[in-house]
């Protein structure tokens, strides 16, 4: 048993002594120049999801109704909609006219005019809804608390709630295409694995989800982070987004600094290892955890990535996740959402009307 427990140390030090160095490579780089551009928020909501269609119009979402657009790149945002106590939660627009909202209590917010007004569509459900994907003007998806998954083909006439055998809190969804998408969530009633409360679900066909991550994807991972006292059951490891470059190769993320990668469409997925400072940790009860949740996660193409979560942390890849290094931005919010409209210009969002752009110097 000693011999076991001395092993797994070995693998331990050995996965973060490598990945320490994958870091400090990209951080020595001079050429990754970068910087990000804090723009006025006319609220002081927290900011939930954000989605531009160029390089010029976006919109932004957040609590209390909150409903954002911009048409000169965020230099000025509008407030477009009356302050309620809802939370809008997330955001996907399908071109200058016709875009969705959903929130709590089933809210499912439609505009055909380009954000000028917002349009309640019938979801019958109460639930909380989380995510929203649309692939074109009429077939999309949402997904939300209680295991909630709706699916519409006539441009939310009329939703259609689906069977995803699960009742846990489905926080994110992505389609490569009409028939291949994933979500992810969480389980805070522990009933995936032994406690760790992630899910992954793969549609292949129209009403068939299967389940994927196991408890066998964590095993490693959890013998190695008990051993350092890096990991207590009490903390949710959910997921929290996924994204996807094509059919096979996609990420998610989630609390406890989780990253996982696949490559094979979902049917392996992989822990992503990501080193950071002494100086991002928390001390619970006398040892020390992983503090980060990690938010949301972007790709503009198979190599350039970013991750955005608690504690202000913004990582970056240029690689396909192989390095990550952090970028500072000067603030210790929670940012909750990041999207990039090509490898340069993107947006980030989070807690008390926090919106930054980011440049090329």
């Amino acid at each position: 048993m000693k011999r076991y427990i001395f092993t797994c140390l070995l693998i331990f030090i050995s996965i973060f002594w490598k990945s320490s160095l994958r870091c400090e490579d990209i951080k020595n780089n001079k050429n990754n120049i970068e910087k990000w551009i804090k723009q006025k928020c006319p609220v002081f909501n927290n900011l939930s999801d954000v989605f531009f269609l160029d390089s010029n119009v976006g919109w932004i979402v957040g609590d209390n109704y909150t409903i954002l657009k911009t048409i000169n790149s965020g230099n000025e945002w509008l407030l477009q909609s009356i302050q309620e106590p809802i939370s809008l939660w997330s955001i996907f627009i399908i071109n200058s006219k016709i875009g969705w909202i959903v929130g709590d209590n089933g809210t499912i917010l439609k505009t055909d005019n380009g954000g000028d007004s917002w349009m309640n569509q019938i979801s019958n459900i109460t639930n909380c809804l989380r995510s929203v994907y649309f692939i074109n003007e009429n077939i999309g998806w949402v997904v939300g608390d209680g295991g909630t998954i709706l699916k519409t083909t006539d441009a939310g006439e009329n939703w259609i709630l689906l069977q995803s055998n699960s009742k846990v809190y489905l926080s994110s969804v992505f389609f490569i295409n009409n028939e291949v998408g994933w979500i992810v969530g969480k389980n805070y009633l522990g009933l995936q694995g032994s406690g760790n409360g992630a899910n992954i679900l793969k549609i292949n066909c129209e009403n068939d989800w299967d389940l994927q991550l196991g408890q066998n994807k964590y095993l490693l991972q959890n013998i190695l982070m008990q051993l350092k006292n890096f990991w207590k059951p009490t903390f949710s490891r959910g997921l929290n987004a996924v994204f996807f470059i094509n059919e096979n190769i996609g990420w998610t993320v989630g609390n406890n600094s989780t990253v996982f990668k696949t490559m094979s469409g979902g049917a392996e997925w992989e822990w992503n290892q990501i080193v950071y400072d002494k100086d991002l940790y928390l001390e619970y009860n006398d040892e020390v955890i992983f503090p980060i949740e990690y938010n949301d996660i972007t790709f503009t193409s198979s190599k350039n990535g970013w991750i955005v979560g608690s504690e202000g942390s913004i990582l970056k890849t240029q690689d396909g996740g192989i390095n990550w290094h952090s970028i500072d931005i000067n603030t210790k919010l929670n940012l909750k959402s990041i999207f990039f409209i090509n490898d340069e210009i993107g947006w980030v969002v989070g807690n008390n009307g926090l919106i930054f752009k980011r440049d090329i110097d």
